[in-house]
């Protein structure tokens, strides 16, 4: 430490974590800090040791982690974020004190952010179906890295962290952008699961799907979310974002307040799913509530509710009548009818100039039409109970 009468010269006091692994240089007075309020401890002559601040063993599975350390004191030490593939630690404010520039304003809350390469299936999972790559980023220029997981089918897909260790007992929000989660049946599963020391019948859930949480910001198709959590008494925490039956899709975010000047866009309503980028136009094309069936402007002036689709409380909808797009079986007879026309007249516009018309129809009617038509009819009519 720096004796009385020195003149301290820039960050010359080296902090270490409690294994004695080196993470950064402080100024003396902020160490001096750290020590008064028994954050600290004096190992050397220029160098203090952090007291509750470690760095995770750096094993295959935790290569890949960022582990997020924030250490406050009375003289507004920086937050910082400690890299186990290196051990940098990277300080990610400066104080008054040292730029010149106004302190941020604190936030309660001490901040994850979601960082695709920080994640990996989780081991312990078969089902699972994710895939990460880069997407055109929604709200600049460029590429971002994304995480999909879950598809239309069953799959229970899971992504996770590692083990991190946080501050015990300390309020933490975890910030991440979605799209997707949704499917039109309403039978999806779209959440965040916090575990502590492994303890899973003790876990936190956060669904994210059908407005359960109010997520921060819209922004074409894609919401920002902040899950807040205490880590209470535990020593590790893991985070798992969970999806099945609708492909869901996670981006990094950036500080909640960086998005301020982002128009905000309020979601289209009365559709049974949300906005998904593995759509063309972000919703199934063949839907009675597409872009192609309504227009853009349609659903984005919220104007069209389907008539086959009716709200309950603010945030589930349920099917009105199984046969509200048809009336009774003869009408729904009428339209396989006319889809079975269409299809009929679609082949023979292939087939023109190939084959002689005599030969198509000999092609299209030898075919057992008629009851292939009653099978389709009947299953829908089954389907449909009527």
């Amino acid at each position: 430490m720096v004796t009385r009468g020195e003149i301290p010269i820039g960050k010359n006091v080296i902090v270490t974590d409690e294994f004695g692994n080196k993470l950064t240089s402080t100024y003396p007075k902020r160490a001096k800090g750290l020590i008064k309020n028994g954050r600290a401890e004096r190992v050397g002559e220029n160098e203090i040791r952090l007291i509750g601040c470690s760095v995770m063993p750096c094993t295959e599975d935790n290569m890949n982690n960022t582990y997020t350390t924030n250490i406050n004191d009375a003289e507004n030490l920086s937050t910082v974020t400690i890299v186990p593939e290196t051990g940098e630690v990277i300080e990610n404010t400066e104080t008054a004190e040292n730029t010149g520039e106004p302190a941020p304003a604190k936030n309660t809350a001490r901040r994850l952010f979601f960082e695709p390469r920080s994640w990996k299936p989780a081991k312990d999972v078969e089902s699972t179906v994710s895939s990460r790559s880069f997407i055109s980023n929604p709200f600049g220029e460029g590429l971002i890295e994304a995480y999909t997981i879950g598809d239309w089918n069953w799959n229970w897909s899971v992504i996770e962290t590692a083990d991190m260790t946080l501050e015990k007992n300390t309020d933490y929000e975890f910030i991440f952008w979605l799209n997707g989660g949704e499917n039109e049946p309403a039978n999806e599963v779209c959440k965040l699961e916090v575990i502590f020391d492994n303890d899973y019948e003790d876990r936190y859930t956060y669904n994210l799907n059908r407005d359960f949480i109010r997520y921060e910001k819209h922004f074409k198709g894609w919401y920002l979310y902040r899950i807040p959590f205490n880590t209470g008494n535990a020593c590790y925490t893991k985070l798992q974002l969970i999806a099945m039956r609708a492909y869901t899709t996670f981006i990094k975010a950036e500080d909640p307040e960086s998005y301020i000047g982002l128009p905000a866009g309020v979601p289209p309503v009365g559709v049974p799913q949300r906005h998904n980028i593995v759509f063309k136009d972000g919703f199934p094309a063949n839907a009675s509530w597409s872009y192609r069936a309504l227009g853009e402007k349609a659903l984005n002036n919220n104007t069209h509710t389907p008539k086959d689709f009716k709200f309950f409380g603010e945030n589930h909808f349920e099917r009105n009548e199984r046969k509200s797009r048809f009336e009774d079986s003869e009408s729904m007879e009428r339209n396989i009818e006319s889809v079975l026309y269409e299809f009929e007249e679609g082949i023979r516009d292939r087939l023109n100039g190939a084959l002689t018309d005599d030969v198509i129809d000999e092609v299209i009617h030898n075919q057992d039409v008629e009851s292939i038509k009653e099978q389709i009819i009947q299953q829908l009519k089954d389907s449909l109970n009527i």
